[in-house]
């Protein structure tokens, strides 16, 4: 007995699978655009940046222990 399928089945299978692999090719392109990712980081980095000194406001003793302490290294190890 051979196996007949409905074509709008068949239609709707091809239609769900190329959108698969479409979705597919369009992560592993985000993933292999090494400018594209860079860019984003950058915008990451200078939004944390960006948020230092409000941070700094917010906790004034953890800025000054954190101060105090990269002053200690470096004037130890110059020493």
């Amino acid at each position: 007995m051979s196996d007949i399928r409905n074509p709008d089945v068949i239609r709707q299978e091809i239609a769900e699978t190329r959108e698969g692999l479409g979705e597919a090719v369009e992560e592993l392109a985000a993933k292999t655009n090494v400018k594209a990712r860079a860019r984003e980081k950058l915008t990451e980095v200078r939004q944390a940046a960006a948020q230092l000194p409000e941070r700094a406001r917010e906790r004034p003793a953890v800025t000054i222990a954190v101060a105090a302490t990269a002053i200690a290294l470096v004037v130890l190890t110059r020493r």
